[in-house]
This record gives structure tokens, sequence and C-alpha cells, in this order.
């Protein structure tokens, strides 16, 4: 079990340097692209607004760093932030339709990534990687939540 633990770590550990030590995307940071991903979804849905507090519960970042990453792409023309006429105390997040090229090119640059991993691993493999790793994040939000 502790070996098989300490490969899973290191499996992880080498994954997380990857994606942090090669920048994957050319014009936004990946914390950008969860954002612009989240948005573009909602929006493509036709769902309610985003706000600053489901991003925070979303991407599981904290709240001052979500705030840096929205003023970052509202002073470059990617969002904006407009207030909840029926809760003034609510900002609703846009993504703006000038961003829509620049996140479906970054999009376009990660599914290509992704291409790589479904050609080298085949169809059923990429599959089973793709459940097991929604079981992990499944197995880490609860084991985050037994912590509380």
């Amino acid at each position: 079990m502790d070996q098989t633990r300490e490969e899973l770590l290191r499996a992880w550990m080498s994954l997380s340097a990857y994606i942090r030590g090669n920048r994957l995307l050319r014009e936004l940071s990946m914390n950008e692209m969860l954002v612009c991903n989240l948005l573009y979804r909602r929006q493509e849905e036709g769902g309610p607004p985003v706000t600053a507090t489901e991003l925070c519960a979303r991407t599981q970042l904290l709240k001052s760093q979500v705030n840096h990453i929205l003023t970052a792409m509202e002073s470059r023309g990617l969002i904006e932030r407009a207030r909840s006429q029926a809760d003034r105390r609510v900002v609703h997040i846009h993504l703006l339709e000038r961003a829509l090229p620049l996140y479906r090119r970054e999009h376009e640059t990660v599914l290509d990534i992704l291409e790589e991993i479904r050609s080298t691993l085949g169809e059923e493999r990429t599959r089973q990687l793709t459940a097991l790793m929604d079981e992990a994040v499944a197995a880490v939000n609860l084991h985050q939540k037994q912590r509380r």
C-alpha cells in the first residue's frame, strides 16, 4: 500500500510540475482559462450569470485569487462585472464577445494536448483514465469535507 501511494504521489507531482512549469497556454494563464471555461459554458447553456463566489467554489481558488484574476481579465477587456438588479450586493461576471476568439484558440491548444494523450493511450484507456480522474477528484473532495 505504501509503495502504491508513493507511486501515485510521484505521478501526481510529476504531472503537477509539468503543468506548472510549462506554459501550455499562450495568451491566458491556467487560472484565467479555468474562469473563461466556466463563464463560456454557462453562457452557452443559457444558465444564470456566474458570481465570484461561484467561481471560488468551482475553481477551488481563494476569493483574493479570483478577484486578482478577474481584475486582470477585466483590464484586458475579456470580462465585465455587473451588479445584479435583484440584489445590488451580488456581482455577475460575463465573458465578453471579444474574448471568445482568444478563449477558443486556447481551448483548441488544450484539446490538442489531450489528443496526444488520447492517441497514445487509445480510446478505451482514455475513457478509463477520465473515469479514474473523476473518481480521484470525488475522493479528494470527500476527504476535504471530512477534514472540515
